[in-house]
């Protein structure tokens, strides 16, 4: 059963199941992991540069230039994990270097995986501006709001959940599953940080495809065929 992760990162690719992988959309949090994502030599791996909203003191003026040379030298990859998290200080920082990396990325008409922590209106603003260019979007761990699902979509984004859903009540689950159209649905471990109670990806699948009331087999192909029109 083949399967596409939409996001991890490169301490991630160990997890059970990873074997059946076809697709491993491998993220960078800080600057110091490009190099390491770069040079994994794993020929399922689709690359992302970018400096996530937690590691703002990392920033300075030269990683945009840093970011171009890392897509010029690989026309494959995207651009994340990039984003907005509102339970963290630094705010004006925080939307600074979101929309300084979303520029580039809509310079390279790249897609871009997004990190969302209650910011979701700022970010659809953010995107309508400098966003235009990206070539999808991937909303990374999606658990909601549902009310903004249709307007992301408009902004060629894809809703990728993880593990993390499980969590929640089955009700929120089957909720938030209903909403997301059948084409945009991604999914994705966001190993290593897999919740407690994640086992292996097939089971994760399995759970999903129970959820959406739908064969296994289906839902892994269906999302692995989303996330190829997503990236490719």
């Amino acid at each position: 059963m083949m399967f596409g992760d939409a996001h991890l990162h490169y301490k991630g690719l160990c997890y059970d199941g990873i074997e059946d992988a076809e697709l491993l959309c491998v993220n960078a949090a800080e600057r110091t992991d490009w190099e390491r994502i770069r040079d994994v030599p794993d020929l399922r791996v689709v690359r992302f540069y970018g400096l996530h909203p937690w590691y703002l003191d990392q920033w300075n003026d030269s990683i945009c230039d840093d970011l171009r040379a890392f897509l010029d030298a690989d026309s494959k990859a995207g651009v994340g994990e990039i984003g907005l998290d509102n339970t963290k200080p630094d705010s004006v920082l925080q939307a600074e270097v979101f929309t300084k990396q979303l520029m580039v990325a809509s310079e390279y008409e790249r897609c871009v995986s997004i990190h969302n922590v209650r910011s979701e209106g700022l970010i659809q603003r953010l995107m309508k501006i400098e966003g235009k260019g990206c070539r999808s979007v991937i909303l990374h761990s999606f658990t909601g709001p549902v009310a903004t699902i249709p307007s992301f979509v408009k902004m060629n984004a894809y809703f990728s959940v993880s593990p993390r859903l499980m969590l929640k009540s089955r009700e929120n689950a089957e909720l938030i599953l209903s909403k997301i159209p059948d084409e945009r649905l991604l999914i994705e471990t966001d190993a290593p940080s897999t919740p407690g109670g994640f086992t292996d990806m097939q089971t994760f699948i399995a759970d999903i495809a129970d959820i959406k009331g739908i064969d296994v087999k289906d839902l892994a192909q269906l999302t692995l065929k989303n996330l190829r029109e997503a990236i490719q």
